[in-house]
């Protein structure tokens, strides 16, 4: 089963997410 991978994908989709769209609490600046 592909455990390791499910989880890659599960983090570099949340990863992403941050990135493009990161809380107003961790970047006040931006």
């Amino acid at each position: 089963m592909p455990s390791a991978d499910s989880t890659e994908l599960e983090i570099s989709q949340k990863t992403f997410r941050c990135l493009v769209s990161p809380p107003p609490h961790s970047n006040p600046s931006f």
